[in-house]
C-alpha cells in the first residue's frame, strides 16, 4: 500500500511542463493505526461520525467505532474508489447492539450487501467488488426504541480491492520565485514567492489524495516584492503534500514532504 510518485518532464523548445502522478502500489489496507481517518479519503455522515479508538480493537492498538447515536439516527463511514480490476473487499467487524433491530449495514453503492446485529465478537466479511467507480458504505442504523450493550459497531483491518488514486499534479513554472524550506520537513515550513505588482495571493495545502487540508494564507492586493509565510505542520501525518501558491489566478504547485 505504499504511495509512489511518477514524475514526467516534457520539453519542447522554450516550453516545459512537469506532471507528478501519485499511485498506491501493493495491497492497500486500513488498520486505523494512524489513529485518524485521514490515511484514505474517508467521509463520515449521519448524526454522529465514526472515529478511531482503542476500545475493542481486533488487531494492533486502534480500530474504528460508530458514532454515539440515539433512536432513529445513524452513523455512516464511506469511501469512493476508482477500482482498477474486479476483486474483493474484506474487513473485520463486531457489534454490540439490540439484536434484529439495531444494525451494522454494509452497502456497495445503494445495494445493501449484508447486515449484522446483536452482541457479536470480531468476524471477517468479504464481498466481490467490480471494476469502476465504487462507493462503499458502512452504516450503524438504530430503530425507534431501546438500546442494548455499548450500542455501536466496530471495523478493523479493511483490505481494499486494487484502485487508482487518480491524482495528477502539474508542477508549473517558478517565474514567481515560489519555493519552500526546509523540505523534507519535520516542523514549521516557510513558503516564499515574488509579486511583480499588487496581487491577490493564496496558499492551499493538499494531501496525496487531492484533499484540501489547509488554506492558511489569503491576502488581497499584496504589494510588489518578496514575501514569505511560516506554516506550522503540527498534526499532519508523514507523507507527500502539495502546496498551491496562487498569485492573481496563476498557480505554482510545490511538492512538500513531511517526515
Amino acid at each position: 500500500g505504499s504511495m509512489v510518485d511518477l514524475n514526467y518532464n516534457i520539453t519542447a523548445g522554450a516550453y516545459t511542463a512537469s506532471v507528478t502522478y501519485l499511485e498506491r502500489i501493493g495491497i492497500a489496507q486500513e488498520p486505523f493505526e494512524t489513529n485518524t481517518l485521514t490515511a484514505f479519503p474517508w467521509v463520515t455522515a449521519g448524526t454522529a461520525p465514526w472515529f478511531t479508538t482503542t476500545n475493542n480493537a481486533a488487531f494492533g492498538q486502534y480500530c474504528s467505532e460508530s458514532g454515539d447515536v440515539a433512536n432513529n439516527q445513524f452513523s455512516e463511514l464511506s469511501i469512493s474508489l476508482n477500482v482498477t480490476g474486479s476483486d474483493s473487499i474484506s474487513f473485520w467487524y463486531a457489534t454490540d447492539s439490540e439484536e434484529d433491530y439495531d444494525y451494522l449495514q454494509f452497502f456497495r453503492g445503494t445495494s445493501m450487501m449484508s447486515q449484522w446485529s446483536g452482541q457479536n465478537g470480531w468476524d471477517r466479511a468479504a464481498f466481490a467488488i467490480p471494476a469502476g467507480n465504487v462507493l462503499l458504505r458502512w452504516v450503524y442504523n438504530k430503530d425507534y426504541v431501546y438500546s442494548v450493550g455499548q450500542d455501536c459497531a466496530w471495523l478493523d483491518d479493511i483490505t481494499f480491492p486494487p484502485f487508482s488514486m487518480g491524482v495528477a499534479i502539474a508542477e508549473q513554472g517558478v517565474s514567481n520565485g515560489a519555493g519552500s524550506y526546509p523540505n523534507p520537513a519535520d516542523g514549521p515550513v516557510t513558503f516564499f514567492w515574488n509579486t511583480a505588482s499588487a496581487s491577490d495571493v493564496q496558499l492551499m495545502i493538499y494531501d496525496a489524495t487531492g484533499r484540501l487540508v489547509s488554506a492558511p494564507y489569503n491576502v488581497s492586493g499584496q504589494s510588489a516584492g518578496q514575501h514569505s509565510f511560516n506554516w506550522n505542520t503540527e498534526g499532519l501525518n508523514a507523507g507527500i503534500y502539495f502546496t498551491h501558491i496562487v498569485i492573481d489566478g496563476k498557480t505554482s504547485v510545490l511538492k512538500l514532504v513531511i517526515r
